[in-house]
């Protein structure tokens, strides 16, 4: 843990400067996922054609408003699947070795 120690004398100070040098390394937290959609191809002419190759009269066909939703959805979520699609975004956060469990109970 303590690699080296030790009293530096230097004679333009009034005091000792003590130092220590340690080798703990600061264990890992576990990783974060997020999800966010990948727009860094996406082709509006594309995607407006391929919005208009569904048939929009169906959700006119349902009486409830949540059906009419869910079909609105489907078909604007497998459009985006398509032509953007999901990208997993990782972050790593350290721990920070002077927080400790007695500190996070206080």
């Amino acid at each position: 843990l303590i690699e080296c120690k030790g009293v530096l004398d230097y004679e333009i100070a009034d005091y000792l400067m003590i130092y220590l040098y340690l080798t703990w390394k600061c264990p890992d937290t576990k990783l974060s996922f997020s999800y966010k959609r990948n727009f860094s191809k996406f082709d509006v002419t594309d995607f407006c054609s391929d919005l208009g190759k569904y048939s929009w009269s169906t959700i006119d066909s349902f009486d409830s408003p949540d059906e009419k939703v869910d079909v609105l959805e489907s078909y604007l979520n497998g459009c985006l699947n398509k032509h953007a699609s999901w990208k997993k975004i990782v972050y790593r956060k350290r721990a920070l070795p002077w927080i400790t469990p007695f500190i996070c109970t206080t």
